[in-house]
Parts: C-alpha cells; structure tokens; sequence
C-alpha cells in the first residue's frame, strides 16, 4: 500500500502495510462501502503505527478507521 492516489505506473511516499487484518478490522466509513476492497481502491486511512522496518523500508499499521475515498 503507498501513499496518494492509485497509478499502475507511478507512487510516491513510504510503503504501508496491515498484518493480519480482516475486514472487520478495517473499521470502513463512507456512504458506499463495498463488500472487499481490491487492487486500485482509493481510502483514506487513520491508523496507528506499530512499528517500521527499516530494512524493507515499511511501516506496518494498526487501523483505526478506513474511509472509502
């Protein structure tokens, strides 16, 4: 997961990644929230950090409430 909005071809920002998380775990808020979320979907997260991996360059998140964008 990057920062911004998707591209198949650029990203910029740190790297980000939940850990087993389910849906459920997401939290989700919007007026449309779909049944999963795939490749290319746009939120806007609030999450706490647990902790970054300096060796692979990624911060690994604790949502707290996943909006869809």
């Amino acid at each position: 997961m990057f920062s911004g909005d998707y591209s198949e071809t650029t990203f910029s920002g740190p790297n980000f990644k939940f850990e087993d998380v389910n849906m459920n775990d997401l939290n989700l808020t919007g007026t449309d929230i779909p049944d999963s979320l795939g490749m290319g979907q746009n939120l806007r997260i609030r999450a706490v950090v647990e902790e970054f991996d300096e060796n692979l360059g990624i911060i690994f998140l604790d949502p707290i409430v996943t909006e869809i964008r």
